[in-house]
């Protein structure tokens, strides 16, 4: 049974940091699906419970990907034009083509050989921090969440330190629901002048990078064209950088918080992997994906979905689902570093699940034992603000003050 909700215009705000809206709560527990409004006066189908996110994206057929389709639930007003081509927009066959062609970049073997890289600039960023929180606070966000993961990824794809900046302003505006139209209109006209150069940069002086290969191995054979290859490298920046500075932002946050569960991390190194998984799970920073729209007329818990209506799956409702993530001495809604927690959604399910994982895995694995490893007496700053972004479609911290 889905009942219609008209008190709030999806995403709604978190009124705990660390917990999905109250309102999603509400839905989980009143059945998971209920018709919400979005931003241009549509309505959608929320999906919240644990079992129901897993069948709706495990579902390609009946759920379809296509932000070409009617009813597709747009982000904003832009969305169509500027999502266009974008990975997580296709169905298959497209959908799978990208997939293959980008997984071999993100595969597990891959990415552990880039571990030690990871700690290098880990360990560069933290000299950084210490040297800038000698006499005063420094803000965590802005001189370690954001650099890790952007870092990381610009070095993957051969992008400059300026590139880096660039990038990082320009997907800040794109991808925040606050953003005006011209706002949004002029940060896609900038991030697409940005790539058709690099792409010229690398057909005509290729390097040991992403993109080079992308071109060099894809765009060059005809295998792809650039109306694909663009979307793929802002994807791969976006994808790359974003999630994992805000998961590394309020992951400290958190920790700083829950002294106990903090112990468990600096304690227990054979946790470290667990306690990632569980801190995914806990703030489960995606709260405006996946989108979908009905391919066909299907059902979905038992309800009718008929063919064009748009479906949106929460992520941090379902991971906060007490049929699933409730232990007899941790209830889903509180953190505990030892909970088993794999058979989390935060990155997604089924064919669409998140490229990126292994590779935010690595780095969050890598920096928070290595940060409170370095910086014992890491803390919350007295009296500063803890700002958060809860207009964007990734949820995070604007600022973290910490001093030691």
């Amino acid at each position: 049974m889905t009942t219609t909700d008209t008190a709030q215009v999806f995403p709604y705000p978190r009124t705990c940091p660390y917990a999905p809206p109250e309102e999603y709560t509400r839905f989980r527990e009143d059945g998971g699906l209920h018709t919400v409004p979005l931003w241009d006066g549509g309505q959608t189908l929320l999906v919240t419970r644990y079992d129901q996110v897993r069948a709706m994206l495990g579902d390609a057929e009946s759920f379809s990907s296509d932000i070409t389709r009617d009813g597709f639930p747009l982000a904003n007003s832009t969305a169509r034009v500027t999502e266009a081509g974008a990975i997580m927009r296709k169905d298959d066959p497209e959908h799978a083509r990208d997939r293959r062609i980008m997984s071999r970049e993100f595969s597990v073997k891959r990415v552990e050989a880039l571990r030690p890289r990871v700690l290098e600039i880990t360990d560069e960023l933290i000299d950084d921090l210490l040297r800038r929180g000698e006499s005063e606070p420094v803000d965590f966000v802005e001189h370690f969440a954001h650099q890790l993961p952007a870092r990381v990824i610009c070095e993957m794809m051969g992008l400059s330190d300026a590139d880096r900046v660039a990038f990082a302003e320009h997907v800040l505006i794109a991808t925040d629901y606050a953003s005006s139209l011209e706002e949004r209109q002029r940060a896609h006209h900038e991030l697409n002048e940005m790539v058709d150069r690099v792409i010229a940069e690398k057909t005509a002086d290729p390097g040991e990078d992403i993109v080079s290969r992308l071109v060099h191995d894809h765009l060059a054979t005809g295998e792809i064209d650039t109306d694909t290859l663009k979307p793929m490298m802002l994807v791969l920046f976006a994808g790359g950088q974003d999630t994992t500075a805000n998961m590394l932002g309020l992951s400290v946050q958190a920790l700083l918080e829950h002294p106990d569960q903090l112990r468990v991390l600096r304690e227990q190194p054979e946790a470290v992997p667990g306690a990632v998984e569980e801190l995914l799970r806990f703030l489960s920073v995606n709260q405006g994906e996946p989108r979908r729209v009905a391919a066909k007329d299907t059902e979905l818990g038992g309800c009718p979905v008929r063919a064009g209506q748009a479906v949106i799956a929460s992520l941090n409702a379902a991971n906060f689902d007490p049929a699933v993530f409730d232990r007899e001495d941790a209830p889903a809604g509180v953190l505990s570093l030892t909970r088993a927690a794999r058979n989390h959604v935060a990155f997604g399910y089924g064919v669409h699940q998140c490229l990126g994982q292994n590779l935010a895995r690595v780095e969050l694995q890598v920096a928070l034992p290595r940060l409170f490893e370095r910086i014992p007496g890491l803390r919350l700053a007295a009296g500063k603000p803890v700002t958060y972004r809860t207009t964007a479609v990734i949820y995070g911290l604007e600022q973290l003050w910490v001093t030691w």
